[in-house]
């Protein structure tokens, strides 16, 4: 039995009052690497005060609740904007912390080598 059919990352939308964000949710280590990291989160950074403006105008605002697809009221969909941000904020430091770990790896094994290499060469 064979199931043909591609994987994809669950898209939240966040309305920010102007426009709505479409922001991907990261499932598995690997989406960490392959989604646009940086570009969400300014985006998600730039648009924070909107969002908590908008929700904390529509509280109750039930027409709010139809406009966006994300079936949750006004307060809690500012929750999950803030939860999103703060996935997004750990997905940065998580590669950016694995990008500073190569690098000072690079420097081990480099300096390694240089040294080795001028011991080598002074006997």
């Amino acid at each position: 039995m064979t199931f043909s059919g591609e994987l994809h990352n669950p898209v939240l939308p966040l309305d920010v009052g102007t426009h709505t964000l479409h922001v991907t949710m990261p499932t598995v280590t690997d989406d960490l690497f392959d989604l646009p990291v940086v570009s969400t989160l300014l985006s998600l950074i730039r648009f924070r005060t909107a969002s908590r403006t908008v929700m904390s105008a529509r509280r109750s605002d039930k027409e709010s609740t139809e406009k966006v697809e994300l079936a949750l009221s006004g307060m809690d969909r500012y929750m999950a904007y803030e939860c999103l941000l703060q996935v997004w904020t750990d997905a940065f430091i998580f590669r950016l912390s694995r990008y500073l770990i190569q690098f000072g790896a690079a420097l081990t094994i480099g300096t390694t080598v240089i040294t080795a290499a001028l011991v080598i060469a002074a006997a």
